[in-house]
C-alpha cells in the first residue's frame, strides 16, 4: 500500500479520518456484544423457571461462501413453554452458543434436547420471551471481548494519530 502523501486527497481523507472510525466501531459492536452475553449468562443463573417442551431440534447447516469456506454447524432447538397464562416458543440454549465445522457439537446439543423432550426452561422475569435451557456462562463469550478490545483500541490509536501523519506528510511534499 502506497504512503498516505502517495494518494490522491479522498482515500487520503478516507484512510485518515473515515477507516479509524470503522474499525472502532467494528471493535465497540464486537465489545457489545461480548458484554451482552456476559451479563445475560451471569444474570440467567437468578432467573426463575418454568416447564417446557422441545418442539423442534435439528442441525442447522450454513454453507461458507467461496471456495475455502468451510460449512457451520448449530444445533438449533425450539422449545415452548408457559409464563404467566402466555404461551411462548424460545431458541436460546444457552448464552455463548456457536457453531462449529464439526457437526458433532451441533448433534451433542440436540442429543440433549430431542423433540418432545420435557425441559426446564429460565426466563428473564422483565422480559419472558428471554430464556435458555441452561443458565450461566457456555460456549465461546469471552471471544467477543478478547476480539473487540484490540479493534477498538487500535481504532481509537489509528483516530488519534493517522489524522497528524497524514497533514505532516502533505505539508513536507508541498
Amino acid at each position: 500500500m502506497p504512503a498516505l502523501h502517495e494518494l490522491s486527497p479522498v482515500p487520503r481523507f478516507f484512510f485518515a479520518r473515515i477507516f479509524p472510525w470503522i474499525v472502532v466501531a467494528v471493535g465497540a459492536f464486537a465489545l457489545y456484544l461480548g458484554f451482552e452475553t456476559l451479563y445475560g449468562g451471569w444474570a440467567s443463573n437468578a432467573w426463575p423457571s418454568v416447564p417446557g417442551v422441545v418442539t423442534s431440534a435439528e442441525i442447522e447447516v450454513q454453507r461458507g461462501s467461496g471456495s475455502a469456506a468451510a460449512d457451520s454447524y448449530h444445533g438449533r432447538v425450539v422449545y415452548a413453554y408457559e409464563v404467566a397464562g402466555d404461551s411462548l416458543t424460545a431458541r436460546r440454549v444457552n448464552f455463548g452458543e456457536y457453531g462449529t465445522g464439526e457437526a458433532e457439537h451441533a448433534e451433542a446439543i440436540i442429543s440433549r434436547y430431542p423433540e418432545g423432550a420435557e425441559v426446564v426452561v429460565h426466563y428473564d422475569p422483565g422480559k419472558p420471551r428471554d430464556a435458555v435451557l441452561e443458565p450461566g456462562l457456555h460456549g465461546i463469550p469471552w471471544l467477543y471481548l478478547v476480539l473487540g478490545a484490540p479493534f477498538f483500541l487500535c481504532g481509537l490509536a489509528l483516530a488519534r494519530f493517522l489524522p497528524r501523519v497524514a497533514a505532516n506528510e502533505s505539508g513536507s511534499t508541498r
